[in-house]
């Protein structure tokens, strides 16, 4: 069960008042998780779990030291106390220290969706019944896993800050096979409301994928275009742009003598005439926006490196 603000924001304030420390920071996590797990056109396995935690950063004579407890009665918070203040005390000073924040204004955020933490069991069963049903119908061999979660996480500081959030999201992936393993398709999708996440379209795609690549073909070595899905897109660039990777050359982005290589080229799939025309109009506002956001990275770059 997730802790509400006021319950949140007690526990901060609690472990805040077990410590003597010059400063402080406390952290309440509270998380649910739910799954249902598929395999060869039937369910696998069902589960669900809750956990709960503490984190406590104190700074004592501007050294810094962390405990966390798995527990958030008083006995765990004092200890976590007791040990972040016994680590800070040992510790050389921390050269990094900034006071923590005193008190914010947070606007609400929009990624919660009770229905997604608290999904009925029997709805979930008779969606990921329908995909099994479809793969059975294609013949092909479906497998997958749906899982959703939320989470309440609260902070608060010895200066008075205190912020409360709460998250959602509900995810399904399906990979379905030809029953002589020459084919396959996947398909992933979630969201944070459960009333968004199309089950049916998944299980659709997956199959139609599997389907699709049947008879495949040899291709030589060589350079061939590739149009990326969008989930395709997205792991690639937000895993490839990793600080270090490019500050150690490893980034498929970096360039000899510290530069980034970056181009970005685009083209509309199975447009209309009148969608490409469109699209084409638009170069001009892209390029605009693409460069003006590469300025201001160059900027702010130049600035962190003075």
């Amino acid at each position: 069960m997730l802790l509400s603000e006021k319950e949140t924001q007690a526990l901060c304030n609690k472990a805040l008042k077990f410590t003597k420390a010059d400063d402080a920071e406390v952290s309440v996590v509270t998380d649910d998780f739910s799954h249902l797990r598929f395999a060869a056109n039937g369910f696998t396995t069902s589960g669900r779990r809750e956990d709960a935690s503490a984190s406590v950063t104190v700074w004592i004579d501007r050294k810094r030291g962390s405990a966390s407890a798995s527990d958030l009665d008083d006995a765990s918070l004092k200890m976590a106390v007791e040990q972040a203040e016994h680590l800070a005390r040992i510790s050389p000073v921390d050269k990094e220290y900034l006071p923590t924040l005193g008190a914010q204004a947070y606007k609400p955020t929009a990624g919660y969706v009770e229905a997604t933490v608290n999904l009925s069991l029997s709805d979930r069963a008779k969606a990921i019944d329908a995909i099994i049903r479809a793969c059975e119908k294609e013949g092909v061999i479906g497998a997958g896993f749906h899982h959703a979660s939320g989470a309440a996480s609260g902070s608060a500081t010895r200066n008075g800050n205190f912020h409360y959030r709460r998250s959602s999201l509900v995810s399904l992936s399906v990979t379905a096979r030809t029953s002589d393993g020459g084919s396959s398709g996947y398909f992933l999708r979630n969201h944070f409301d459960i009333a968004k996440l199309d089950t049916a379209r998944i299980g659709r795609q997956a199959i139609q994928k599997a389907l699709t690549s049947t008879n495949p073909r040899t291709l030589e070595p060589g350079v061939y275009p590739v149009i990326l899905e969008a989930q395709a897109a997205d792991d690639l660039i937000r895993l490839s742009f990793d600080a270090r990777s490019a500050d150690e050359g490893r980034s498929p982005y970096s360039m000899p003598g510290g530069k980034t290589r970056f181009t970005v080229r685009w083209s509309p799939h199975n447009a209309t005439e009148d969608e490409r025309k469109t699209f084409d109009a638009g170069h001009a506002s892209m390029t605009q926006g693409w460069g003006g956001t590469l300025e201001k990275l160059e900027t702010y770059l130049a600035k962190a490196k003075a």
